[in-house]
């Protein structure tokens, strides 16, 4: 049990940060246009 909840907060992580990478990459492409 303990090995999961590790494993889940540290894909909950990636997922996090990849979701805030998207979000600074529209917000750039917006600037952009």
């Amino acid at each position: 049990m303990c090995v999961d909840d590790t494993d889940n907060r540290g894909i909950r992580v990636v997922l996090s940060s990849r979701f805030q990478d998207m979000k600074a990459e529209r917000n750039y492409l917006v600037e952009k246009i």
